[in-house]
């Protein structure tokens, strides 16, 4: 029994060093962020306010800033939002909530980042291959 035991101390402690020596590696996390565009900030008032706008949403807009403010919303909305975000980037943002009387409201969302074209270039063909891309990301929510 004390051999047992003697053989989990000396596992347990290898396991202990690994994982220290593991976790003092330098740690590179450039990339690793996923869907980054759903922080970019929905509706003009919102903006206006700071941010400040989590508490008072009554618009499309909620399902944003704070979905649980859909359930104060009692006609039908919708919203559309557009904003050229960074030279050749666009943001946009559409939601349509239909009040359902005591039952509350049911909000359906897209948030769109979205590219103008571009020109394929290549090291040997600097000035254009002829040939155009463009990048999109999307995000649906109920």
């Amino acid at each position: 029994m004390k051999k047992i035991l003697t053989s989990t101390r000396k596992i347990i402690f290898l396991v202990n060093i690994v994982i220290i020596v593991a976790s003092a590696q330098e740690t590179n996390k450039i990339g690793t962020a996923a869907a980054t565009f759903l922080r970019i900030p929905v509706g003009a008032r919102a903006l206006s306010m700071g941010s400040a706008f989590v508490s008072i949403t009554d618009d499309p807009s909620s399902m944003f800033w704070n979905p649980s403010n859909l359930s104060s919303i009692k006609s039908h909305a919708l919203l559309f939002d557009h904003a050229k975000w960074l030279p050749g980037i666009n943001f946009d943002f559409a939601g349509f909530v239909l009040a359902m009387g005591d039952a509350g409201s049911l909000g359906i969302g897209t948030t769109i980042l979205h590219t103008d074209d571009m020109e394929v270039t290549t090291p040997q063909q600097q000035m254009g291959t002829g040939e155009w891309f463009s990048a999109s990301s999307i995000a649906i929510g109920v």
